[in-house]
């Protein structure tokens, strides 16, 4: 099941679609493997892309402990 979950990007967008959205990420990490997928943190989110497309948007978990 996929919910639509406004102000997150979505996928197909470009990483520029997604800087202009929600600014620079916090961190980068790769690109690895092939086809390359890389990922942006962001404070609530993760964004991942599949070359220069947004392949999934994945909340973070609250901390355990955390309000």
């Amino acid at each position: 099941v996929m919910f639509n979950n406004p102000g997150l990007p979505t996928r197909g967008l470009a990483p520029s679609q997604v800087r202009q959205q929600l600014g620079e990420p916090q961190q980068t990490n790769g690109p690895v493997g092939e086809p390359p997928i890389s990922s942006w943190e962001y404070p609530d989110f993760l964004v991942y892309f599949e070359g220069n497309r947004v392949l999934h948007t994945v909340l973070k978990r609250p901390q355990a402990g955390g309000n």
